[in-house]
């Protein structure tokens, strides 16, 4: 009987046990939903601050497997960056959530690098997810995380796509003056033509497979964020060398004949280009 009693109380203790922790979990956020997070997430703001430049962004991508795809800029090793994706793996227990894996060219480091990253998931809600670094280690070194919250939004279901932004589109303003410098070509499986005006005043594009394995400039478009990977651009770029060029689009309107997008330096408006 005396046993019995014992297990009882056993039993009633961890229960209480599981239900404050669970409780807990639940104070600090009380909306958290481990399936909200199986979608794909844009990290633009640390700290309360949004970060700058553009090209420092990262995106990721959390699928129902345990795998976060990470996208973002990637030093490439040579002088040259390009938009680029990395996966590794990921788990969410309460209202934790840790990475870990290896990747090569994120946080502008060229070589191969193993994550082991947990955070805190401090607030959540359907498309807001604020997350607090407990563990942050480079190669199983502790690294510093550069902050102290991570804000991150879902990307909109209903936004750009390529059904929306594809086209050819022609630069018509530079932060609200006069700017004709380039023409994007934006095609479907992320191809772009990036064009300039020659000495003529012609629009030309560069010619692609300039170096090996070049595929021509590409683009990365996450609803209200599009990144540009250009080679050999004098406008968003360098000479011979790959580079990343990162806009918010904050407008877009076919019908309207409007696309106006901003970087970390400047905005612009395009305008639809008939052709004919």
């Amino acid at each position: 009987m005396i046993k019995k009693i014992k297990y009882f109380l056993t039993g009633v203790a961890l229960f209480t046990l599981l239900c404050i922790c669970i409780s807990s979990c639940n104070n600090v956020s009380p909306a958290f939903n481990r399936e909200n997070i199986k979608a794909t997430w844009i990290a633009d703001v640390k700290d309360g601050t949004a970060i700058s430049p553009l090209e420092d962004i990262l995106v990721y991508k959390f699928d129902k497997s345990g795998l976060v795809t990470i996208a973002g800029r990637k030093n490439k090793g040579d002088g040259s960056y390009r938009w680029e994706e990395g996966t590794v793996a990921y788990i969410v227990n309460c209202c934790a959530l840790t990475m870990k894996g290896s990747v090569t060219g994120f946080f502008d480091i060229p070589v191969e690098v193993g994550l082991d990253f947990a955070f805190d998931i401090v607030k959540s809600r359907d498309s807001l997810m604020i997350i607090t670094p407990t563990t942050y280690k480079l190669n199983d070194n502790v690294a510093e995380p550069g902050f102290t919250d991570l804000k991150l939004r879902k990307i909109p279901n209903i936004y750009a796509s390529i059904d929306s932004i594809g086209g050819l589109w022609e630069v018509k303003t530079k932060d609200g003056k006069a700017y004709n410098e380039f023409r994007l070509q934006i095609d479907k499986n992320s191809a772009l033509t990036f064009y300039t005006k020659d000495a003529a005043g012609t629009w030309v594009s560069r010619p692609v497979g300039e170096i090996e394995e070049d595929k021509g400039d590409y683009y990365n478009l996450y609803g209200d964020l599009i990144s540009l990977t250009l080679y050999n651009n004098g406008l968003f770029g360098f000479a011979s060398k790959w580079a990343v060029a990162t806009f918010t689009i904050d407008s877009l309107s076919p019908s309207s004949k409007v696309l106006n997008i901003s970087s970390s330096y400047s905005s612009y408006h395009l305008e639809p280009v008939a052709v004919k």
